[in-house]
């Protein structure tokens, strides 16, 4: 079952996103490491992200690149602002007390450096700019950068590990700030060392499309990397990297994660998909994961989903908790080729939404909860692992019914319950094991239902196996199975 790569079309961003956050995302900010963890509703309704609600001086400082040379337009040069050329590469300071704007275009080879104790607000206009030797951008201020993308453009450029005078160059496009990254253009960055999209403060994406490449070599790391965090609620995003895809904190910093719109899709080489050191939650979107050797989707603390379209195949887990995941709504489909389809190491908590996960040979499982409990209170389920594995099942206190039993590989099932309702049509893929299944849903009787076997379906949508509002023909077999709200843990 292949997963279903996202297309990248531009979505444009409401004034102001506010995005509902659960109770449980409400509480006081957590404090671990050297830093406090920002929560959901304090980035994604936070209104000094939004380009706009910043007044920059109508002046813009314009620079040119052409082939190897470059020509400056800098109305400020009376006022606190110095441009200085050294040959291609440019480098701007700021003292005024207003805040600028700068607008860069062209196309040739060299490098952008910003010192700024005020905002910036950097247009990227139609440019094409690639540096062997380090950053093609490198913004040193330490307040929001502002990127607005205008026209379609392309950045090359490579980290370094030189750090002078506390400067630092960790990618392609470095910055020491925050980047808030809006506008209705393209940007696609190619890097040839460390990472793609990098920032020492958090990164968010509200419009524009995105495209990062950190995969052309092994001093390659991740595609985009902000140091407290990563946060997006519209535009596009597409990653190749060597490394992770999307990293949000470090080993030492609890980082966030927050996906509330837009579409994302990522294929990493040795690393996770998406990988937060703090919390991870989804409100919405569309997310196409693919890791060829690691997880999938990992958050160190708590994974939180209320809604968005969720795809995901990894080499490991394909969704990784280190303490809890809440799951309210949503469609996700989970793949893992050696490991657990979805796996906390607290307790797992489902509530709402469609989920398919498919596990990995013995001793793996679908559903994983095995250090807490998993609780099943709602949305529609199919877990599908190797038989002879012992299953995590539901606790008994669950609020929904859940069905678990031995099924075919390449097989097609309906199950209706004693009123003869349709209650779950889906189908098994060919596994390399003997499947079983941890399946529920809200129209599961509890005591005897019936497994009608080998249908066909006509109608309906597929999502990767699950036929929803699907008919079906007439089973080649049918027999009875018991609806249950939980089993004990064996001791």
């Amino acid at each position: 079952m292949a997963v279903l790569l996202l297309g990248m079309v531009a979505c444009e961003k409401p004034p102001v996103i506010n995005i509902i956050i659960p109770e449980e995302k409400q509480s006081s900010p957590v404090s671990d490491f050297n830093y406090t963890i920002a929560t959901a509703d304090s980035i994604l309704n936070n209104t000094e992200d939004l380009v706009g609600n910043t007044e920059f001086d109508e002046h813009e400082v314009v620079i040119t690149f052409t082939g190897s040379t470059v020509s400056v337009n800098n109305p400020h040069n009376s006022d606190g602002v110095s441009v200085q050329k050294n040959n291609n590469m440019v480098e701007c300071r700021s003292t005024a007390e207003k805040r600028i704007a700068y607008r860069i275009s062209g196309s040739g080879s060299g490098q952008i450096k910003i010192f700024s104790d005020q905002k910036v607000k950097l247009t990227l206009d139609h440019l094409n700019l690639s540096n062997a030797n380090g950053p093609a951008i490198s913004l040193q201020g330490e307040k929001r950068q502002f990127i607005v993308l205008d026209g379609d453009n392309v950045l090359s450029g490579c980290g370094t590990n030189e750090e002078t005078d506390q400067e630092q160059a960790k990618g392609a496009f470095f910055s020491e700030g925050k980047i808030i990254v809006s506008g209705d253009g393209s940007l696609t960055i190619h890097t040839t060392g460390k990472h793609g999209l990098v920032s020492d403060e958090y990164i968010r994406i509200q419009s524009g499309n995105l495209r990062v490449f950190a995969n052309e070599s092994t001093k390659c790391k991740d595609g985009v990397h902000g140091k407290k965090g990563f946060a997006m609620d519209g535009g596009t995003l597409y990653i190749e990297s060597y490394d992770e895809g999307i990293q949000a904190g470090t080993e030492n910093t609890h980082g966030f994660c927050y996906i509330a719109g837009g579409e994302i899709s990522i294929s990493a080489k040795t690393g996770d998909g998406i990988q937060s050191t703090g919390d991870l939650s989804i409100f919405g979107g569309s997310l196409s994961v693919t890791s060829l050797k690691n997880e999938g989707i990992e958050g160190k603390r708590d994974i939180l989903i209320e809604d968005g379209s969720i795809e995901i195949t990894a080499n490991d887990d394909g969704i990784n908790a280190g303490r809890l995941i809440t799951i309210n709504g949503g469609r996700i489909y989970a793949q893992a080729f050696k490991n657990d389809a979805i796996d906390s190491n607290g307790d797992f908590v489902i509530n709402g939404g469609i989920i398919v996960a498919i596990a990995g040979p013995t001793p793996e499982t679908a559903l994983d909860a095995d250090q807490g409990t998993l609780q099943i209170n709602g949305g529609t389920v199919v877990g599908i692992g190797d038989r002879s594995f012992m299953f995590v099942y539901p606790t008994p206190e669950s609020l929904q019914l859940s069905i678990w039993s031995d099924v075919a590989s390449g097989t097609s099932y309906n199950i209706q319950n004693e009123s003869n309702e349709d209650a779950l049509n889906f189908e098994i893929p060919p596994t390399t094991y003997y499947p079983r299944i941890l399946i529920s849903s809200p129209l599961f009787i509890e005591g005897e239902n019936t497994l009608n076997q080998g249908v066909g379906f006509s109608g309906g949508e597929n999502w990767h196996g699950l036929h929803l509002g699907a008919t079906h023909s007439e089973a080649t077999t049918s027999r009875t199975v018991k609806a249950e709200y939980g089993k004990l843990k064996a001791k």
